[in-house]
C-alpha cells in the first residue's frame, strides 16, 4: 500500500467518526427533555420549534428566568449540538525558489522549483461542536485536500563536449563548475512534487463578555496536529557518458508530523438581521518530528541512493480566516470566506534534494527543516444545529 492510499484510508476513517460523532449527538439531544417555555410577561420571543420560525430567534440565548438575553453563537436558545461542514480549495505556496538545472552556463538557469504550478486543490471540513451551557463549547475539526501534483522539464539537443547532445548541468556539480558525465550533459531533465496537507484540532471555545452591542468576541484555546507531507522526484536523462549514457531518478520524502497548543480568538460583526462579518484568528507553536527519506539509481556513476535521516524542532502555524455569515433559517446558517494558513519550520521535499554529490552519494544524509509555506484559498459551507 503506497503513501496516497495511507493518506485516503486516513481521511475515510476521519469521516467516519466525525459522522458517528453527529449521530451520538442527534441522538442524545432527541433523548433529552424539552427546556421549560419561556415566560417574559409578554416580552422576548416565541420559543416556537417549527422549521422556518423568524430568524431573530437565534440570536439569543436564554437566561436565568428562561427569557432571550444576548446572543450566543447565533444559535436557537435550545440548541446543543452544532455541525459545520465546508467545501474549500487551497492553493500551496511554498517560499523556496531553487535552481535545479541551467543551460551551458553555471547561471543560466532553465529549470527551477518556481517552475512547478501548485493550483488551488479542493477539499472538505467538517467541525462538530457542543455548547456546555452559555459560555462555553467544545468542538473537533478536521480538513484535508486533495494531493497537490506539479510537473515541469525542459529539453536540450545541442552538441556539447562530449560530441554528444545535450548541455544541461545539474546542481550536484554547482551546475557544470565543472561538469561531471553521469551528472551533467543532459538532454533532459525534469522535477515532479506531490504534496498533501490533513489538519486536525480540539478547541475550547470561550465566550467573552461584552456590554450589549452588534460586536460579538469568544477565545479558542486547543491542541492543534498537522501532518505535512511530500515528495520531489528528479529525472535526467544524457548521452554521457558512452556508451550508454545515464538516467538519474532520484525521489526525496518528507514527513512532517506538528502538534502543539492553539489559542485563537474570533470576533463578529452583526451588519444586518440575518448577517456578519466573522474574522477568526489562531495561532500555534507547534513541536515538529520532521523527516526525510532519499532513493534512487544514478545508472551513469552506478550507484544507489538509500539514506534517511529524521529530527525534531519547532515550528509555527498561523491561521487567519474572513468570511460572511447568512441565517436562513433557526437552524441553519451559510457561510463564504477566505481562509490564509501560514506554516514555518518544516522540512519541503524540494528543499531536501541533496546538492552536495558527496553528501548525495557517500552521506551522511542531511536534513532541511526551516521550510516556510504558505495555503490560502476560498471556502463555502453551511452549519446545523440542534
Amino acid at each position: 500500500m503506497d503513501a496516497e492510499d495511507n493518506i485516503t484510508m486516513r481521511r475515510s476513517a476521519t469521516l467516519m467518526a466525525v459522522l458517528a460523532l453527529a449521530a451520538l449527538g442527534w441522538w442524545t439531544h432527541a433523548a433529552a427533555d424539552d427546556p421549560a417555555p419561556c415566560d417574559c410577561n409578554g416580552g422576548g420571543y416565541a420559543d416556537r420549534d417549527d422549521f422556518w420560525t423568524s430568524a431573530r430567534r437565534p440570536y439569543w440565548q436564554r437566561g436565568e428566568d428562561n427569557c432571550p438575553q444576548p446572543k450566543l453563537f447565533y444559535f436557537d436558545p435550545r440548541s446543543t449540538w452544532y455541525v459545520m461542514a465546508d467545501g474549500i480549495a487551497l492553493k500551496r505556496d511554498p517560499s523556496d525558489e531553487r535552481p535545479i538545472a541551467t543551460l551551458d552556463t553555471p547561471t543560466n538557469v532553465v529549470l527551477s522549483t518556481s517552475d512547478l504550478r501548485n493550483e488551488f486543490e479542493g477539499g472538505l471540513k467538517l467541525t462538530i461542536g457542543r455548547k456546555l451551557g452559555d459560555w462555553y463549547a467544545i468542538e473537533g475539526s478536521y480538513f484535508g485536500l486533495t494531493t497537490w501534483n506539479a510537473f515541469a522539464a525542459v529539453r536540450d539537443s545541442t552538441l556539447n563536449a562530449n560530441a554528444t547532445l545535450g548541455n544541461l548541468f545539474s546542481p550536484f556539480t554547482n551546475f557544470g563548475d565543472p561538469a561531471v558525465a553521469g551528472f551533467d550533459f543532459n538532454a533532459l531533465a525534469s522535477i515532479n512534487n506531490v504534496s498533501s496537507l490533513d489538519n486536525y484540532e480540539l478547541n475550547l471555545r470561550q465566550r467573552v463578555d461584552l456590554p450589549a452591542s452588534e460586536l460579538g468576541a469568544y477565545m479558542l484555546y486547543g491542541v492543534r496536529f498537522m501532518d505535512l507531507r511530500e515528495r520531489f522526484e528528479y529525472r535526467t536523462e544524457s548521452a554521457s557518458p558512452g556508451p550508454g549514457g545515464s538516467l538519474n531518478a532520484i525521489d526525496v520524502e518528507t514527513d512532517n508530523d506538528l502538534i502543539g497548543f492553539q489559542l485563537g480568538s474570533i470576533l463578529e460583526w452583526r451588519i444586518e438581521e440575518r448577517g456578519w462579518i466573522t474574522v477568526e484568528l489562531k495561532g500555534v507553536v507547534a513541536h515538529n518530528e520532521a523527516a526525510q527519506a532519499t532513493t534512487g539509481s544514478l545508472s551513469g556513476l552506478a550507484t544507489t541512493l538509500d539514506a534517511t535521516r529524521g529530527e525534531s524542532r519547532t515550528a509555527f502555524v498561523g491561521d487567519l480566516s474572513v468570511s460572511v455569515l447568512y441565517q436562513f433559517t433557526p437552524r441553519l446558517l451559510g457561510r463564504v470566506g477566505y481562509q490564509s494558513i501560514w506554516v514555518d519550520g518544516v522540512a519541503l521535499a524540494s528543499e531536501n534534494l541533496e546538492g552536495d554529490a558527496d553528501l548525495l552519494t557517500l552521506g551522511p544524509p542531511q536534513l532541511v527543516h526551516d521550510g516556510s509555506l504558505v495555503y490560502h484559498g476560498p471556502f463555502a459551507g453551511l452549519t446545523w444545529t440542534w
